[in-house]
């Protein structure tokens, strides 16, 4: 039962321009605009101005995404570059690798199959 301190939900939707108009089963002050809901258009039920609230929230996420793309343009950018140095140090350890083996090999050999050199008479 509630007390004088605690308004039942139907007082604070009253106490608060109605139901939340998004989500109708929460009361008003638990919109996108909870934090400063006097004149908020979803408590006051302002069509017009929820039109221009959408309007304005719609320009703000297309400046946002604008933004982002040219944040993720840059950052493919980046990594495109640092993909482009690691395969050229990757090419030049596997280049380095070959001649190495082919020292190895070569280091390998029998004394005796060394074109020349060593042989004794």
């Amino acid at each position: 039962m509630p007390t004088v301190s605690e308004p039942n939900q139907q007082q604070l939707q009253q106490q608060q321009g109605g139901s939340n108009m998004e989500h109708p089963s929460l009361p008003a002050s638990e919109t996108h605009c909870a934090f400063n809901p006097i004149g908020c258009p979803f408590v006051t039920g302002d069509r017009q101005q929820m039109s221009r609230h959408y309007a304005d929230e719609s320009e703000s996420h297309a400046q946002y995404t604008v933004c982002l793309i040219a944040e993720l343009k840059q950052e493919n950018s980046r990594l495109s570059d640092r993909v482009k140095t690691l395969s050229e140090k990757v090419d030049g350890h596997e280049q380095r690798i070959q001649r190495l083996e082919a020292n190895l090999a070569a280091l390998m050999m029998p004394a005796g199959n060394n074109s020349g050199m060593n042989s004794h008479p």
